[in-house]
């Protein structure tokens, strides 16, 4: 029953009886799925496929092809025609992979730090229409790492001075850092393990495989007070640019019989508190150097990794993230040492961002292993526009032939942003490589399902950007080249990596259609995220004026600039505070709504404000998870360059010259560091209606200003 469960919470009680599903698994062939769609004798929609996952995927080809609609993150628009629509033949779909993978390690920071069960249900449901059937499952961890050490004689005071806060545990999962953010709350433990059974009793129910935490080594220091002459090394000293009392972890050497002890002890908690389907993810080295960087220290790594974990469960596979191998010190003979280390069949590594730095090519296919091919897209759960989809339409085909490709996947550090690049990549499992023309009708179809309509508007709009901001031809992701959320400085770039003639051109279309769709969702939310786009392509303008203005000693030219970029600012905040995707008070609350009481929830709070922000104690790893969230602009981002434009304004009517360093800490006593102390309120509901509001600044902005595309 859970396909057709998930049916009624898609399309509601009355209608989702107008769907019958047949799971039936003598339905098989090569593909990972096979469904067949027919039309009963009663107007039914019959789904008949080899497994759950794949009848929930048919289900979701079925509304988008046929009913013209849309589930994404950002909402769902829902369009049944009664009856349905009745198909003369039966359809069969196959797909090309076993494995459709799904999230990065860093996606439990960035964007599931502070999920319940309802976020968590809804997403569940997605990763199934989508054929998504290979997740991580990285929740309620800590708590079997607690019953672990206590068995061996820690107690929760060494564990607070290692387990990071709830913002930033996935990087001290990875032996990145530990500690900052913490100590995890009391409540955290116990309410993470019930999320992570209701996350695996659904994701089981349907037919997914769960990918669930292994044992890489790390280990908190206070393991000395068990085995005084442990052998250990602290690797990762310096990551993030973090003190050293937060940077870094210390890991055991393969030989110290602690090693299987440690392991061992977890393995057993956890699959008595999961039971398991025999997939477990560890990652060693993820941006680190190892101890000794030679063929026998790592492999004999890799192979006590592996013959720990099978020690509990023989029948285990171990699921690595290939991003640690991008490094150059990983040379072909000692990635070949590394993966070869585990028996033919038993590793599966995640090749992490393939679409722009393949690493299987480089290192013969992984010496033989079976590998996934990855869209990362997204670092930082960044939300500018940008994608690669030329890149995802011919590499994806290009990485099955003559290799031990076994599948593809979505690897994003944060979600939430560029969907239609998200759902291209999805349908890679059964589109091959398409032409300009079917990629236009791709676009076509994309835009009637996510709409419930079609103008040519839409059409002219979207193709602009699939064929420009989105389609990158860059060897390298360009998210974080956004200057309005950087701290303010005189080196700033303000260069456009694409043509920002284009973006203004699809908000044009996008504006002149907005009063006919005003009261379709998702079209209200991609209006939204088009002009903060477009908002954020006026400003660098700005800024490059305002640049020019102080090198040229001119006071009134540089006070002008500088007001029209606050004025941005404003604007800014205003129409990203007229929609409920971009508001920084629903992250923050509902980070404050896991805490147990007022100090829990103040901790988790902090957490909150640092990670998007600061990121560490003095930032450290500044801006890097930056949001244009309503709130943050107006008091986080705004206030910077106020005190920006004050300096400079200052420096030129004084005649002392501009000092970036006193500035930044100016800006970081004044600003940054209050920002993540203060507790206040910022709203959860939107405020104002976002068309007319678009439709204003347009005006403002484009209108008044209008440079023709050349």
């Amino acid at each position: 029953m859970s396909v057709q469960d998930l049916i009624k919470r898609v399309v509601g009680n009355e209608r989702s009886s107008d769907f019958v599903v047949d799971v039936n698994f003598s339905l098989h062939g090569s593909q990972s799925f096979l469904v067949q769609l027919s039309t009963t004798s009663d107007g039914k929609l019959m789904i008949s496929a080899n497994g759950g996952i794949a009848a929930a995927w048919g289900f979701n080809y079925f509304l988008k092809y046929f009913c013209n609609s849309s589930v994404f993150w950002s909402g769902r628009n829902i369009n049944l025609p009664n009856p349905l629509p009745k198909l003369s033949k039966t359809i069969t779909l196959k797909n090309f992979d076993k494995w459709i993978y799904y999230q990065n390690v860093c996606t439990y920071g960035y964007s599931f730090s502070w999920w319940n069960w309802t976020q968590w249900e809804q997403h569940i449901d997605w990763m199934a229409m989508n054929g998504i059937n290979f997740p991580l499952a990285f929740n309620g961890q800590e708590e079997m790492w607690r019953r672990t050490y206590f068995k061996l004689g820690l107690n929760q005071t060494d564990l607070d001075e290692y387990f990071a806060g709830p913002a930033f545990l996935a990087w001290n999962r990875m032996g990145n850092m530990r500690k900052w953010g913490g100590p995890l709350p009391a409540s955290w433990y116990n309410n993470q393990v019930q999320l992570q059974h209701a996350i695996l009793d659904r994701t089981r129910s349907l037919g997914m495989i769960p990918i669930l935490p292994g044992f890489a080594g790390f280990v908190p220091q206070a393991i000395q007070k068990i085995s005084p002459k442990v052998n250990m090394s602290w690797i990762g000293r310096g990551w993030g640019n973090l003190p050293d009392e937060y940077t870094g972890s210390y890991i055991l050497s393969p030989t110290d019989p602690l090693f299987a002890a440690v392991g061992q002890g977890f393995y057993k908690e956890l699959v008595a508190e999961y039971g398991t389907d025999h997939y477990y993810n560890m990652d060693p080295f993820n941006e680190m150097v190892p101890p000794w960087n030679t063929t026998t220290y790592l492999s004999t790594m890799f192979r006590t990794i592996f013959t720990t974990l099978t020690s509990v469960d023989p029948m285990a596979t171990w699921v690595l993230q290939g991003w640690f191998l991008l490094n150059s010190g990983y040379t072909p003979d000692i990635a070949k040492a590394m993966l070869t280390a585990v028996p033919q069949g038993s590793l599966i590594v995640l090749d992490l961002e393939s679409e722009l730095a393949p690493q299987f090519p480089r290192l013969d296919s992984y010496f033989g292993q079976p590998f996934i091919w990855n869209m990362l897209q997204d670092f930082g759960g960044l939300d500018s526009f940008y994608g690669a989809i030329g890149k995802l339409n011919t590499g994806v085909d290009q990485g099955r032939v003559g290799t031990t490709m076994s599948g593809i996947g979505l690897t994003p550090e944060g979600i939430f942003q560029n969907e239609v690049v998200y759902e291209f990549m999805l349908e890679k499992t059964f589109r091959p490589t398409m032409t300009q023309p079917q990629i236009e009708q791709w676009i076509t179809a994309f835009i009637s399902r996510r709409y419930g309509s079609w103008k040519p508007q839409l059409q002219t709009g979207w193709s602009l950007l699939v064929n420009g901001i989105l389609n990158s031809s860059s060897s390298q992701n360009e998210m974080h080249r956004n200057l309005l959320i950087q701290q303010p400085s005189l080196k700033l770039d303000a260069s456009f990596w694409y043509d920002p003639a284009i973006v203004l051109e699809a908000w044009d279309n996008m504006v002149n259609v907005a009063g006919d769709l005003a009261d379709v969702d998702l079209f209200r939310y991609d209006l939204v995220d088009t002009t903060r786009q477009c908002l954020g392509i006026v400003f660098a303008k700005t800024y490059a004026q305002l640049l020019a203005s102080f090198n040229a000693k001119d006071v009134n030219g540089l006070r002008t600039y500088g007001g029209q970029a606050l004025d941005i600012l404003e604007d800014l905040d205003t129409v990203l505070a007229a929609d409920r995707h971009f508001l920084l008070g629903s992250w923050l609350n509902d980070a404050k709504q896991q805490g147990a009481n007022a100090a829990e929830s103040d901790l988790l709070e902090f957490n909150a404000r640092n990670q998007i922000t600061l990121w560490g104690p003095t930032g450290n790893i500044q801006d890097y998870a930056h949001k244009h969230w309503a709130g943050l602009v107006a008091k986080y981002y705004r206030p910077r360059w106020q005190m920006f434009v004050d300096a400079l304004t200052y420096s030129l009517q004084s005649g002392v010259p501009f000092s970036q360093a006193d500035f930044q800490t100016q800006v970081f006593n004044d600003v940054e560091e209050p920002f993540n102390n203060n507790r206040d309120l910022f709203p959860t509901e939107p405020l104002g209606d976002s068309v007319p509001i678009v439709q204003f600044l347009h005006y403002k902005y484009q209108v008044r200003n209008r440079r023709p595309r050349q």
